[in-house]
Formats: structure tokens, sequence, C-alpha cells
């Protein structure tokens, strides 16, 4: 869902996404990619697996308005088996295909598990590859020596452990610094809702 739509976006500014992920073996995957395909997406870097279901979210509306949504999806991690098939695409993507970066867009379901994310980013720095991550709190800390970071103010407090209210620019500033350190990326882009953004190089 979310990454697909990252996807979308990049094609509508004419680049050509190359998707990489693990969904089910069920009727619902087909119908995932029958959709991929009719937006003329490249589904080589999909992995099929019978140990886990394809997410599917169902919004429930009335009166033009959405009252809620139901989600039937598997969150827990990569087997070995769905791990090994996926980096081994993933490899060879970057051999065969003119990759120009790489986006890691987490959302917690457990398909990038800290395991994928440290060998995807250290394939990525022995081709000079940029890589960009828009994290979650849960592998917040094992995204190191990426290109682009780019956690928002909640995720940032989540992911560095600040329980200060305090959230002035001086402050988040100093949450910024010391995680700048922590992953050692080149970029840390903070998103600040109303506020804009802090951009630290």
């Amino acid at each position: 869902g979310g990454a697909a739509n990252v996807a979308q976006n990049l094609k509508a500014l004419n680049a050509e996404p190359i998707l990489c992920s693990v969904i089910g073996n069920d009727e619902k995957s087909k119908d995932l990619l029958e959709l991929m395909r009719e937006q003329n997406m490249n589904i080589s870097g999909i992995v099929k697996s019978s140990e886990r279901i394809t997410t599917r979210k169902v919004r429930i509306i009335s009166n033009n308005a959405q009252m809620l949504r139901v989600d039937t999806e598997d969150t827990f991690d990569l087997t070995e088996k769905e791990y090994n098939s996926l980096i081994k695409n993933i490899h060879e993507i970057i051999i065969n295909e003119n990759i120009d970066a790489i986006i890691l867009q987490d959302y917690n379901k457990g398909v990038l598990t800290e395991k994928l994310i440290k060998e995807t980013i250290e394939i990525a720095n022995k081709n000079n590859i940029p890589v960009g991550v828009d994290p979650k709190k849960k592998n917040f800390l094992s995204y190191q020596n990426v290109t682009f970071f780019k956690p928002n103010l909640k995720e940032l407090k989540e992911g560095t452990g600040i329980t200060s209210k305090d959230d002035s620019i001086e402050e988040i500033l100093k949450s910024v610094d010391s995680l700048h350190e922590k992953l050692n990326c080149r970029f840390i882009m903070t998103t600040l809702s109303e506020r804009g953004v802090l951009i630290k190089d």
C-alpha cells in the first residue's frame, strides 16, 4: 500500500521504480500484481510466499466519509526462506539494472528486518548507490551509513527515546545532532508539520 504509493509518485516524476517486497501466495496477491501491471510497474523484486498473507485494507464508507478501516495482514519478521529470496532479488536488480537510488520505506510490517536493512545498505554503499530512508520506530537506529534519513518529529522522538515536551527548534536540533552521529548518515530531514522541515548535513 504505502510503498506502492511512493513508487507511483516516483513514476509520476518519470522515474522507473522497482518494488521489492514479500506478499502472500493467495488470491489477493494476484489482484495486487495485476494492479501493478496495469500501472506498468516493474514487479521483478516481488517475492510470493505461502508463509504470509497479502496485506488487505478495507475502508468502510458511509455518507461519503470513511467510518473505519479493517486491515488484514501479517507483521511478523521475514522467515529465513523469505529473506533469502528477497535479498537475492535485491542483489540481482542492483547487478542487472542501472539503479540510481534505493528508498527504504519502512512501515513496521516485518519486511524491513534489521538483517535486510544492513545488507541492503552494505550492497548499495559498495555500488555507490545513495540510500534514502523513511523510518519507523522498530528499527530506527539500524539505518546506519545511509545517505538520507527522513523521520517526522513523532518518529524522531520515539526512535531516540526523547521524553521532553520541549519542541523548540533548539531542542530538536540537539536530538538531530545526536542521531546524525549515531547513524553516520549524510543528511537528516525532519518534517515538522506546519513548521516546515529541518535539514541537517
